[in-house]
């Protein structure tokens, strides 16, 4: 049995990582008239004016008052070993993930012609960002938003996190090996993360033609249910292995 937990940490060198694509973007717009007039990156300091898209108050992991030591760290690397300096712009929403807020902060932030969002860390929020820094063509930079399989559709959003598809291609590659066929899949519907999280892992099962057993439950009546050891003997009688959310 294996029990799944969703971390959603930033890390602290992803802003090495966006650097290439971020200066693509912001040179790119420029219109170019020989070869002898494209600045050379390394030629001088290079200066980013970026948002920072987080969470403030709540109690949430990645909320700009948990991160704010790292982000301060990433920026004295980034300068100490690029010779970039990144000027911060704070855009924070209080409480709670909120597409609303978050939307409203990024709109502002593009009003300031920033050159980089940092951040939302909420799946629903960074998605509904990206859409905006897509229309507008500005690099988007998160560590988390892993409630989703793919960021493909915002080609300037990178993701520096695992996500809903990652995270499972070394469980079914296992299953595969060991020709775990049937995999009964018990979930918490009452829990977004956890409903997202198995409903991933089933379209995974049945992509690969796997046979997946679904047993859904509120949490919040589960001391209505059968107890849990019961439902474990029943589904052993269905599936080799038994994923628990």
């Amino acid at each position: 049995m294996m029990r799944c937990q969703t971390v959603t940490p930033l890390p602290s060198l992803v802003f090495y990582w966006v650097l290439g694509n971020l200066w693509i973007s912001t040179s790119a717009s420029q219109p170019v008239a020989d070869s002898s007039t494209v600045p050379d990156m390394y030629s001088g300091q290079i200066r980013i004016k970026a948002a920072v898209l987080l969470t403030s108050g709540s109690d949430l992991a990645f909320d700009y008052y948990n991160l704010a030591p790292v982000i301060d760290l990433a920026l004295q690397r980034v300068l100490q070993d690029y010779d970039v300096s990144i000027e911060l712009q704070l855009a924070l929403y209080q409480g709670q993930c909120n597409v609303s807020q978050a939307v409203g902060q990024a709109v502002q932030a593009i009003i300031a012609n920033v050159d980089l969002i940092i951040g939302p860390a909420c799946t629903p929020d960074m998605i509904a960002v990206s859409q905006i820094t897509t229309y507008y063509k500005l690099s988007l930079l998160t560590g988390a938003g892993s409630l989703t399989d793919s960021t493909d559709a915002f080609p300037w959003t990178t993701r520096a996190s695992y996500n809903t598809y990652s995270q499972w291609l070394f469980f079914v590659t296992m299953a595969a090996r060991y020709n775990w066929r049937t995999v009964a899949v018990i979930y918490d519907r009452d829990d977004d993360n956890n409903l997202t999280n198995a409903k991933s892992l089933i379209r995974h099962l049945l992509d690969k033609n796997f046979k997946a057993v679904e047993m859904a439950f509120k949490g919040a009546d589960y001391t209505g249910f059968r107890s849990a050891e019961d439902i474990l003997s029943d589904l052993m009688m269905q599936a080799r292995s038994k994923p628990v959310f």
